[in-house]
């Protein structure tokens, strides 16, 4: 049970990291 924790929490992470990622690419898209 501790290692799905663990796995959803990766998931997590990896998802708030793409949507900051795709969120600064959109910002500097606009910025341009």
């Amino acid at each position: 049970m501790a290692e799905l924790a663990t796995a959803r929490d990766e998931a997590r992470r990896e998802l708030l990291w793409l949507r900051s990622d795709a969120g600064d690419r959109a910002r500097s898209n606009l910025a341009a």
